[in-house]
């Protein structure tokens, strides 16, 4: 049985890289899939905004009925200033306010992983989509976010588009 991602799931640019103004990413469906994780990059330059990263949930990839998805971790690698490179290191991050801060730092790349479970999802109300609400951003931080949906709830990947319901 093969483990590999490009059979077990697939990902999707649902932010291409920009400068941020408050965007919220594509929703995605988790019909077909227990898991997402979200891979969130930032390059900053000078004068950084913190950007502001939150989950929603809605019953429909249009955002149909959205509402706040709580989450308490994440992971992250946040640059130094004047470095191409984030610092390599992840690590586990918390959070109590169902979103975090971004870093400050300029001239930084980062990186952050936001993993979502489809049981968190508020499932007995159709809510079956979840994205990503970035806030805060300034003209000198771009920001892009990728989609990986992975563990398929059935023994193959769906056969449908998880950007359409």
């Amino acid at each position: 049985m093969s483990k590999r991602l490009v059979d077990k799931g697939t990902a999707i640019l649902v932010l291409a890289p920009r400068v941020a103004n408050a965007p919220t990413t594509q929703y995605v469906s988790l019909k077909g899939y227990d898991r997402a994780t979200f891979v969130i990059q930032t390059r900053n330059t000078t004068s950084v905004t913190a950007n502001t990263f939150s989950l929603s949930q809605a019953t429909a990839v249009s955002g149909t009925n959205a509402k706040a998805l709580n989450f308490t971790s994440y992971l992250r690698s946040e640059g130094v200033s004047g470095s191409d490179t984030a610092t390599g290191v992840v690590t586990v991050a918390t959070t109590n306010s169902n979103a975090f801060t971004g870093a400050t730092t300029n001239n930084s790349n980062n990186l952050y992983l936001i993993e979502v479970q489809r049981d968190q999802l508020d499932l007995a109300n159709d809510f079956d989509c979840v994205g990503v609400s970035v806030a805060g951003a300034a003209a000198n931080s771009t920001t892009s976010v990728l989609a990986v949906l992975h563990e398929p709830s059935y023994n193959e990947v769906p056969n449908f588009n998880p950007l359409t319901n």
